[in-house]
């Protein structure tokens, strides 16, 4: 049975909440301008965690063209994979997707499988975590595509992070590089480069 509901880790800070944020529901790293935006709003009281994965949810153009539009049961898959990179397990699924955890909406379920993460699952989160933040405040142009491969491939392996980070120093992101260890039904694309676009900015 999943874990109940926790409160957020108090021991990570605003940022790294931020990007962790990102990449379940937006599954990309944060543009560097929207994260200090956000950061600075809850640092100062303004705005709670809570209102900014609502505030995602809500007015999102990316969320609500990917996750907005599946199925309770895709989110969940979809989640585990961008959280954890691997699929959710068999009563997990079905828990959250038909049992009672089906009525918790999917800026609380985001926060509820990060609170039940296993050892193995909050390794993988937390690499994840490393290798957005350095995307964010290394790449010289900030880019929706690219931001996703940042950390899409990255796992519990401490090398799949350094293969980020090389992609982001070099401005180059090749799938075949990032993805040496690929799951079922990943698609290998050879090289990504994009154009800017940044993160919408709307209080609730």
């Amino acid at each position: 049975m999943p874990r109940p509901l926790l409160a957020q880790n108090q021991q990570i800070n605003t940022g790294q909440q931020i990007q962790r944020i990102y990449i379940g529901l937006l599954g990309r790293a944060a543009e560097k301008g929207g994260l200090q935006y956000w950061a600075e709003e809850i640092n100062s009281d303004k705005l709670t965690l809570e209102q900014l994965r609502a505030n995602i949810v809500n007015t999102q153009r990316d969320y609500q063209e990917t996750l907005g539009k599946m199925t309770r049961q895709q989110e969940v898959q979809v989640l585990s994979q961008r959280l954890f990179r691997r699929d959710p397990e068999a009563e997990g699924l079905k828990y959250w997707a038909e049992g009672d955890g089906k009525s918790v909406n999917v800026n609380q379920l985001v926060l509820a499988l990060l609170a039940g993460a296993s050892p193995a699952d909050q390794k993988v989160i937390d690499n994840k975590i490393i290798a957005a933040t350095y995307y964010t405040n290394n790449i010289k142009t900030y880019d929706y595509e690219t931001s996703k491969l940042a950390v899409k491939y990255v796992d519990s392996d401490s090398k799949s992070v350094a293969r980020s980070k090389t992609a982001v120093d070099s401005n180059t992101f090749d799938v075949e590089q990032l993805n040496v260890n690929p799951q079922p039904g990943e698609q290998q694309v050879k090289l990504i480069k994009g154009t800017e676009r940044a993160d919408k900015i709307t209080r609730q």
